[in-house]
């Protein structure tokens, strides 16, 4: 089913949003379901879910002229607005690290995996967690380890992937 580009922009709330809407009975369980309005202005990247509660977060990033940003939402279940934390970069991919699910791995197109705090989300003037600047190139990817909860791993476009953890980057 494809839609023109002239019915994607009239059904828009506003170019650069985009309206979740959520059913907690719209998938099986407990899961949480959320539909994307999409625009014209921003880019849904990545998802990702946690076994640990209900919550989903999203990457965007945006094109606006010269500039590229993106950001990162989270979304508990019954939220009607989410967490956001604006990044001066494109996100590429997200994924939930850490024992507790309460740290959020981002691939930033500038090269960085940034992590944030879900605690901190949404909060003005917040602050990353840890920026980890090993990449010489866009990150494309993030994915937690099943088996060490505290480790994950990125990769890039610079043909590396590297291994990380979280225990060792809060004692640095």
């Amino acid at each position: 089913h494809t839609r023109s580009m002239a019915s994607i922009k009239k059904e828009s709330v506003e170019e650069g949003e985009c309206e979740p809407v959520f059913s907690s009975n719209a998938l099986q369980g407990n899961l949480l379901g959320v539909s994307w309005r999409k625009t014209l202005a921003n880019n849904i990247d990545a998802v990702a879910t946690s076994s640990k509660h209900s919550t989903l977060v999203v990457a965007t990033s945006r094109v606006f002229g010269n500039d590229w940003d993106g950001g990162v939402t989270a979304y508990a279940e019954g939220d009607t607005i989410g967490k956001s934390c604006h990044m001066p970069c494109g996100c590429t991919d997200v994924a939930w690290v850490g024992d507790a699910a309460e740290h959020i791995a981002v691939a930033c197109d500038d090269g960085n995996v940034v992590v944030l705090a879900l605690s901190s989300m949404g909060a003005e003037g917040w602050r990353p967690a840890h920026v980890l600047a090993d990449h010489e190139n866009i990150v494309t990817s993030v994915a937690p380890c099943p088996l060490a909860l505290d480790t994950f791993a990125s990769c890039s476009v610079d043909h590396t992937i590297k291994v990380w953890n979280l225990s060792a980057a809060e004692q640095s």
